[in-house]
């Protein structure tokens, strides 16, 4: 089920650009060589942060509480990578539903 949500985005003009990223928060699979791709290729850490933020909320928000866990620990690791504090960005991701 989750996999058919992300799906339905993926025709988001900004995926293109950072699909590869998408893919590596929503699956946790080469995520820190990713980044850095994108790091060296100019692409800030916040931007990365923001486009987590743009991407995954409103797919979040319609989501099972469920699927929602398991989606929360991707990215909670993805935003730690990018040098965040898991406490902060918690709150923030559970607010994404109120």
């Amino acid at each position: 089920e989750l996999i058919n949500v992300i799906k339905e985005v993926e025709d988001d003009p900004a995926y293109s650009k950072y699909g590869d990223f998408y893919t590596a928060v929503e699956t946790g699979k080469d995520l820190k060589s990713t980044i850095k791709r994108y790091t060296d290729n100019g692409v800030e850490k916040k931007t990365l942060a923001s486009q987590i933020t743009n991407h995954f909320k409103p797919i979040y928000k319609e989501m099972s509480r469920e699927d929602q866990l398991a989606l929360r620990g991707y990215l909670l690791n993805a935003y730690e990578v990018l040098g965040y504090k898991r406490s902060e960005k918690i709150k923030e991701i559970n607010g994404w539903t109120k």
